[in-house]
């Protein structure tokens, strides 16, 4: 999801400390995230515009889900184009060949049809033991769609896709007592290119398999999904997927909080706080090879710009899965994440009720999933916080807090502040379980619980906290600025990306 502020909205220093009430946004395309959206806006007392204003007066932001065709903006051809899984691995690969320790953390991956005869060679290695596997996922697929395993080449399928990427698939996920794979969906906000400012969420959410993981991957077991992928969209159609109604349900349900299954892993001797920083260095290494293009995408919309370049900011979901070592993975990247917090309930689903009532079992009326509650609604109303450059006010000891949190647990509720177990389930757990439909009066948020724990949901790391272990890395960034003033002291280069790999080279 691209969303923008005017020039007016975050830059002034003026407008840092005043009242919420001053600020507006335009919600008119936020499209199906409007709901979580508009109940943030309402929440921190901005004033809201359902529809473009025709008053001629700018909003502070703009809030779009998807791109469309008069949007002059860099995720026309950046954003949304980077997170395509064949332009993300060029991106990475590219990083990689610089660089090939930092970027271990993403999977072999080769591009078809390219790159079919280098997939032929590597797979002629292992073919008199037969024990590699590999995920065919076509380039613009979603929600799973497309996606198959095979385990040589012989086995690809002909498809419409133009392109396609193969990965090696990881054979040995992180399991827990209930033999179910998971990866972990983390959010990360990018508040601004330039200069880079990148935050990531507290709370993500882990996504579970609804069959068990049968182990090493064979042409047996390839066909059955279900224990394989994790995606939601798949997953939710199987009758043993588990919608929690509740922050306990989750304990066991088919989505649980992050924090949830961090105690989870911990109490089975993973060290989380560890596995916590290397994925937030995961974040940031990813995002730091996606700049060099989202720069140039920007600068080719925006060269023209009559007045200051609206500032452009970015919510985006990385899926990690973490190995049995307890090494994470960066499976892909999302450029345009589902803000939804409800559930549409399928036949014969399996649902956990606690003292509730809830629609029959086939049912086409969205029901409301607390856990994506209690990620998205602080997600999405601390980004408006960030962007309007009114966080540390909002949260007042934030910045004091920031000092004696270093290197402590930054997530909801902290790994030091609850335990996640059947009779204790802390405080976070007790406010969350009070929150109703987003879109009733009585709607009760967690907003007093992060202003009591003093700790926004979203948490800097780059430049503060990862910027000295990484600043290595913007090498390909400073080669583009570089060009970039070029092109202004020229006037006469167009400014593109076949043009900046022949300036870099």
């Amino acid at each position: 999801m691209f969303s923008g502020s005017s020039p007016q909205g975050i830059t002034s220093p003026t407008s840092r400390g005043k009242s919420l009430d001053k600020f507006s946004i335009d919600t008119s395309r936020a499209k199906s995230n409007a709901p979580v959206v508009s109940f943030c806006a309402r929440q921190l007392g901005l004033k809201e515009f359902t529809e473009a204003r025709d008053d001629g007066h700018p909003c502070d932001i703009y809030w779009h889900s998807i791109v469309f065709p008069d949007m002059n903006s860099v995720v026309k051809s950046g954003m949304t184009e980077l997170a395509k899984k064949v332009t993300l691995t060029q991106a990475i690969v590219s990083m990689r060949e610089l660089f090939p320790s930092e970027y271990s953390f993403y999977p072999r991956s080769w591009i078809l049809p390219a790159q079919l005869k280098e997939f032929s060679d590597y797979c002629l290695t292992f073919e008199e033991t037969n024990n590699k596997c590999f995920i065919v996922k076509p380039d613009d697929g979603a929600q799973g769609t497309g996606i198959y395993l095979i385990s040589s080449p012989s086995e690809l399928l002909q498809t419409n896709s133009n392109r396609q990427l193969i990965q090696e698939y990881m054979p040995d996920p992180y399991l827990l007592s209930d033999g179910l794979k998971f990866d972990l969906r983390v959010y990360a906000v990018i508040r601004s290119l330039n200069p880079l400012s990148i935050y990531v969420a507290r709370e993500g959410m882990a996504r579970f398999c609804t069959e068990k993981y049968p182990g090493m991957p064979t042409k047996e077991n390839f066909s059955n999904l279900y224990a394989h992928l994790t995606n939601y969209s798949l997953n939710k159609a199987n009758n043993a997927y588990i919608h929690s109604k509740s922050l306990k349900e989750q304990l066991k349900g088919s989505k649980r909080l992050l924090s949830t299954v961090f105690h989870q892993m911990e109490h089975k001797g993973v060290r989380t706080r560890r596995l916590w920083r290397e994925i937030k260095l995961i974040i940031v290494k990813t995002v730091l090879a996606m700049v060099p293009e989202l720069m140039l995408n920007y600068e080719h919309h925006f060269c023209d710009f009559k007045y200051q370049a609206p500032q452009c900011f970015q919510i985006i979901g990385l899926d990690i899965l973490v190995r049995q070592d307890g090494t994470p993975i960066l499976l892909e990247v999302n450029s345009s994440p589902s803000l939804s917090v409800d559930h549409i309930l399928t036949q014969n689903e399996n649902i956990w009720i606690e003292n509730s009532e809830i629609p029959p079992p086939f049912s086409e009326q969205p029901v409301r999933s607390v856990v994506d509650e209690m990620i998205k609604v602080p997600l999405v109303r601390d980004t408006l916080l960030l962007v309007l450059d009114q966080l540390e006010y909002h949260y007042p000891l934030y910045k004091e807090n920031q000092t004696k949190l270093a290197g402590k647990s930054d997530f909801v509720g902290g790994l030091n502040d609850q335990k996640f177990d059947k009779n204790s389930i802390g405080s976070t757990l007790s406010i969350a379980s009070t929150i109703g439909n987003l879109s009733s009066k009585s709607t009760i948020d967690d907003l007093g619980l992060l202003n009591r724990t003093k700790k926004p949901h979203l948490s800097e790391v780059f430049p503060i906290n990862y910027g000295q272990t990484s600043k290595h890395l913007l090498v390909l960034d400073k080669a583009v600025y570089l060009y970039l003033q070029f092109c202004n002291i020229k006037q006469t280069l167009l400014i593109s990306l076949p043009a900046i790999r022949a300036f870099i080279r």
